[in-house]
């Protein structure tokens, strides 16, 4: 037993109209793709921008706080810093030679309470790094 199917003829126009309808959802699907890369590019580049900017502000603080430190002489900075740290040295000498004369002055008078005044004035104002003021006291 033999079946013969009949199929439906299809004609060419409606074939023609069938691939030229599918080629258009294909090239509509290809072009709305395109679109949406085109768009996510478009906002990782202003992304990226951003970083770039920020990074040439950083860039530039960081230059300019460079040549802050060229112009600076730091040899003449660590020539005040030894001679403010030997001043330091000296003046604290002086402060325990004067301590150990107010000692012994003690042992032999109990009224040393305005010795003992300018003493700790004394030690006050080396304390604020007033060694020159110190020393007149």
């Amino acid at each position: 037993m033999k079946l013969k199917l009949k199929l439906p003829k299809l004609n060419r126009p409606f074939l023609l109209r069938l691939a030229i309808g599918s080629a258009g959802i294909v090239l509509l699907t290809i072009l709305s793709y395109l679109s949406y890369k085109t768009i996510v590019l478009g906002q990782k580049a202003s992304q990226l921008e951003g970083v770039k900017n920020k990074a040439g502000q950083e860039l530039q603080k960081t230059q300019q706080e460079l040549e802050e430190l060229k112009n600076q002489d730091q040899v003449k900075i660590n020539q005040t810093l030894n001679s403010e740290v030997e001043n330091i040295h000296k003046t604290y000498g002086m402060a325990v030679a004067s301590y150990e004369e107010l000692l012994k002055l003690k042992e032999t008078t109990d009224k040393t309470q305005t010795l003992d005044k300018l003493f700790t004035d004394a030690l006050t104002f080396l304390s604020k790094r007033g060694q020159a003021t110190a020393v007149k006291r």
